[in-house]
């Protein structure tokens, strides 16, 4: 009975030891490599809802994007070029940094209902008052703007 104890033990310890060298392999193989960014994590899931649509519309078309985009994600994910992916991202975040922010006060705004939020117009910096306060002259702590505001 003992020895059954000491051989799945060791089993055990086997396969934790597969597991650390396969992550170890990884993340050698990883090294040097752009990874996951915003950009691949959007395009999977776009490719992803674009497949969902085929499965039930039937059309090859649908199904042949999907799998380009999903092709064109893990192509960055792996890519060497780091500083062409860059560029990739931060054309990315700066075409979708309107819509990320509208997003991000929605949530704010859900999540606390004792503040205002609300854009600086200047900078885009996200600022916040007290609701209730009738009107009040906020100052962007960022670029100085004086701005008069609802709260």
């Amino acid at each position: 009975m003992a020895r059954s104890n000491r051989s799945s033990e060791e089993k055990r310890r086997e396969k934790e030891q597969r597991r650390a060298e396969a992550q170890r392999q990884a993340y050698a193989f990883m090294q040097g490599r752009n990874g996951t960014d915003e950009l691949s994590t959007v395009t999977m899931w776009v490719a992803l809802a674009v497949a969902i649509i085929d499965f039930f519309a039937h059309t090859g078309v649908l199904a042949l994007v999907a799998l380009a985009l999903m092709a064109w994600s893990v192509y960055r994910s792996f890519s060497r070029n780091i500083a062409a992916r860059a560029r990739e991202r931060q054309t990315f975040l700066n075409v979708t940094r309107m819509p990320r922010q509208a997003i991000k006060l929605a949530r704010l705004s859900a999540q606390n209902r004792e503040k205002r939020y609300f854009l600086c117009k200047q900078c885009g910096t996200i600022l916040s008052v007290p609701r209730g306060k009738g009107k009040i002259r906020v100052t962007c702590p960022n670029c100085r703007t004086k701005v008069v505001k609802k709260s």
